[in-house]
């Protein structure tokens, strides 16, 4: 069974049998620093994904804030508009139950001058 540490990490040259990768990686030779440049290359490649989708995901979120905004701002215009419909609404139901009043006490005073009995 091969411990933990005989594995040796990605790139660090090290075997999977615990040895130290050859006379060529310890010496520093071009296979070694060929090694060295993928491993750099790797991580800066995954750092550069990483900044791609972080700004991707970041104009995501700035375009779903400003639809919302619009949409609130919509919304918002649709709600003046209605309150002026219900105020007016309500202004007319006022001015008809002024004229209900009016044409009711016309009536009355109509009953009080008719008199059925001519004499």
């Amino acid at each position: 069974m091969v411990g933990r540490d005989q594995t040796g990490d990605v790139g660090s040259g090290a075997g999977k049998t615990g040895g130290a990768g050859g006379a060529i990686r310890e010496a520093g030779g071009a296979f070694g620093k060929m090694e060295a440049a993928r491993g750099a290359f790797g991580k800066m490649e995954a750092a550069r994904e990483e900044e791609y989708f972080y700004k991707k995901q970041k104009d995501q979120l700035e375009k779903m804030k400003t639809d919302l905004e619009k949409d609130v701002a919509r919304h918002e215009a649709e709600k003046q508009q209605l309150e002026e419909k219900i105020a007016k609404q309500k202004r007319s139901i006022e001015e008809l139950e002024k004229e209900a009043i009016k044409t009711s006490q016309k009536s009355q005073d109509k009953d009080k001058d008719y008199n059925p009995i001519v004499e």
